[in-house]
C-alpha cells in the first residue's frame, strides 16, 4: 500500500476514494442451495486479495458463512456476538464491537447464530408497540457505523423472505442473486422478484425507497455439458437479458472439497487436489465471475 500511495501508477491501490461510497452488496435468493454462501466467501476473498477492505456479514441463523472461518478465538454466539446485538431495539451495541478479523488481511467478518431469529419476534413486538416500518432501517443504521472502514460490505442473506432479509435489502446498494440453471430454482427466483417488486412498492409508499446501483443474476452450479441446464441458461438469457451476468460459476468437486475443509478455493493449495485441472477449471470460472462483478462495482463508483 505504501508503494501504491507514493507510486506514479495510482491504480495499484484499488481502494475507494473519499468520493466513492462503500458498496453494500446483498447476496440473496429465497431458495436454499443456490450457492449464496459460496458466492459470498469467494467474492469476499477475491476482493480482499485484490487489495480492497472487505466486511462479510452472515445474516443466516444457520451460520454457514461463519462456519467457513473455523475457530475464531473471540467469537461466542451464545454471548450475543452476532449482528442482532447491533440491530435490536433495546440497548443495541456498537457494530464495531462484533467485527472479527480473519487470517486474510483486509477481510473481516460479522458472525451469525440462532440469536438472529429473535429479530423476527422483536420486529413484531415493536410494530405492535409503535407501528411504522422503522425496522427496515436497522441493518442500514448498524452498517453505517463501520462503512467508512471498508470498500465493500457483503451480506450473506438467509434463504427466506423474513424481516431481516428485507432490512438487508434496504441497506444494500447492489444485489447479486445466485441461481442454479434448474427449473425449480428459476421458479423460486421468479417468486423472489415478485416479492421484491411488491416490497419496493411498499418502500416507495412510506418514503424509504431502496437505492440499488444494480441487481444482477449469477448462474451457479452450472454444468455446461448438461443439455437441460444449457437450455435453461439460454432461456434465462432471453428473459433477464443484460441483468444476467455473462459468466457462470461451474459446478465443481474442487469447490465442494474446499468448502468441506472450511476454506474457499483461494485458500487451498492447488497441489492438495488429486486432479489439479479440476481446480484450474473451477478457479478460472470463479475468477471470471468475480472480475465481472468487480467491473460492476467500478462502474457504480463512476470509474472507467
Amino acid at each position: 500500500m505504501v508503494l501504491a500511495a507514493n507510486g506514479r501508477k495510482k491504480w495499484m491501490n484499488p481502494r475507494r476514494t473519499e468520493n466513492e461510497q462503500c458498496q453494500i452488496i446483498a447476496v440473496t435468493n429465497f431458495k436454499g442451495g443456490s450457492s449464496k454462501t459460496s458466492t459470498t466467501i469467494h467474492l469476499g476473498h477475491y476482493l480482499a486479495l485484490r487489495g480492497y477492505r472487505v466486511l462479510a456479514v452472515d445474516l443466516d441463523p444457520q451460520a454457514s458463512l461463519t462456519a467457513l472461518h473455523g475457530n475464531l478465538p473471540n467469537f461466542d454466539y451464545r454471548g450475543g456476538d452476532t449482528l442482532y446485538s447491533a440491530i435490536r431495539f433495546e440497548d443495541p451495541i456498537p457494530t464495531r464491537s462484533i467485527i472479527h478479523q480473519t487470517h486474510i488481511a483486509g477481510f473481516d467478518v460479522i458472525c451469525a447464530g440462532l440469536e438472529l431469529t429473535e429479530f423476527e419476534t422483536a420486529v413484531a413486538l415493536e410494530m405492535r408497540r409503535a407501528g411504522g416500518t422503522g425496522f427496515l432501517l436497522r441493518v442500514s443504521q448498524a452498517l453505517e457505523q463501520v462503512a467508512d472502514d471498508y470498500d465493500f460490505i457483503l451480506m450473506d442473506s438467509a434463504p427466506s423472505p423474513n424481516f431481516l432479509t428485507l432490512s438487508s435489502l434496504t441497506a444494500a446498494t447492489g444485489v447479486v442473486i445466485s441461481v442454479p440453471a434448474h427449473m425449480l430454482d428459476v421458479d423460486s427466483t421468479a417468486k423472489f422478484l415478485e416479492l421484491a417488486a411488491s416490497y419496493m412498492q411498499i418502500l416507495d409508499e412510506v418514503g424509504t425507497s431502496a437505492q440499488w446501483d444494480f441487481a444482477k443474476f449469477l448462474v451457479t452450479k452450472f454444468e455446461p455439458n448438461d443439455h437441460p441446464q444449457a437450455n435453461m441458461s439460454a432461456f434465462m438469457r432471453q428473459v433477464f437479458g443484460e441483468d444476467l451476468l455473462l459468466n457462470s460459476v461451474i459446478k465443481s468437486t474442487a469447490v465442494a472439497d474446499a468448502l468441506t475443509w472450511k476454506q474457499s478455493l483461494y485458500e487451498v493449495q492447488r497441489a492438495r487436489f488429486s486432479a489439479p485441472k479440476t481446480y484450474d477449471r473451477a478457479i478460472e470460472s470463479i475468477n471470471a465471475a468475480n472480475a465481472e462483478l468487480e467491473a460492476l462495482f467500478w462502474k457504480a463508483w463512476g470509474r472507467e
